[in-house]
């Protein structure tokens, strides 16, 4: 008797899983001890540290990394307008964003190649050492100057909802009381090590909150539910009416503020982004990830 066939999709899910465990055990056998300014320090093979963020959200972080891994730039001979393209679906390299405090995020990838890939893209020169060199580790773990951040600020007005939908844009002569001048943005790069970690209570020294002030957190009140449950007392049936708080989203109060809109959380430990999230959304629409224009009001921690 033949044996039935296994469904597609089983096989796919134990590859992935197989993958998985391969890419976790390259990680591990590539994390390993160098010595960084007379320090021993240990590489965190599947993230680099982008240092000089302090003016910056996390949206504008990652349309920074999106733009200069993700996207092709051309410029229209007659009008001089420039174009940004999406790279095919299959080349894009996904990625998320980890505060570790005011000035400092690492940037994590799915494998150590990709983030070798971001690497070689994101810094300024170049390194044209290959990976298998031994003088490779030691020339990306150096801190050296990333590529400019002036482009994204076009970028970014290109992928808002109201460039998208023929609106006009906010007035460029109105500057708000707590603007600060983006094209004086510098970043700089190396490869990351483990310590490279979000500091304690990061949320109480944020020159970041300092100036934009901190969002206030809108707290439900919790629900209650009714909830009917039965006990037999001497051999009576008794009905017994309880009131039982019903849960809140976990993230409720992190999603929301006063106003009810959504407000981004910049905490790299305590929320974790799916790396597949942006490719997810893709394989529904191929259009660039919409970005919040509405003002530089952001929670970090």
């Amino acid at each position: 008797m033949n044996q039935p066939e296994v469904a597609p999709y089983g096989g796919f899910i134990v590859k992935s899983l197989e993958d998985e465990k391969a890419n976790e055990a390259k990680i591990e056998e590539l994390s390993i001890e160098v010595d960084y300014n007379g320090t021993v320090q240990k590489i965190r093979p599947e993230a680099f540290k982008l240092n000089g963020v302090d003016n910056l959200s996390t949206e504008e972080i990652k349309s920074y990394i999106d733009y200069y891994l993700n996207y092709t730039v051309t410029q229209d001979e007659e009008n001089g307008e420039l174009k940004y393209n999406q790279i095919p679906f299959d080349d894009q390299i996904t990625f998320r964003v980890e505060w570790i405090d005011d000035s400092n995020v690492v940037i994590v990838f799915k494998t150590n190649q990709d983030q070798i890939n971001a690497l070689r893209q994101i810094r300024r020169i170049a390194t044209t050492l290959d990976e298998n060199d031994p003088n490779f580790i030691n020339e990306v773990i150096q801190e050296v100057d990333a590529k400019d951040y002036n482009p994204i600020i076009q970028f970014r007005k290109s992928q808002s909802l109201s460039n998208r939908l023929g609106l006009p844009e906010k007035d460029p002569n109105e500057v708000t009381s707590i603007e600060e001048d983006e094209t004086s943005i510098e970043l700089k790069i190396r490869q990351a090590f483990q310590s490279d970690r979000k500091v304690k209570n990061a949320s109480q020294y944020s020159r970041y909150y300092l100036v934009h002030g901190e969002p206030e957190r809108d707290l439900h009140p919790r629900r209650h539910k009714h909830h009917h449950r039965r006990s037999r007392r001497d051999g009576e049936s008794i009905e017994i009416k309880a009131n039982e708080p019903e849960e809140e989203d976990l993230f409720a109060d992190k999603l929301k503020g006063n106003n009810g809109r959504k407000t981004e959380i910049r905490n790299g430990d305590d929320e974790e982004e799916d790396l597949f999230a942006n490719k997810l959304k893709k394989t529904r629409s191929r259009s660039p990830t919409r970005n919040n224009d509405n003002g530089r009001y952001r929670q970090r921690y």
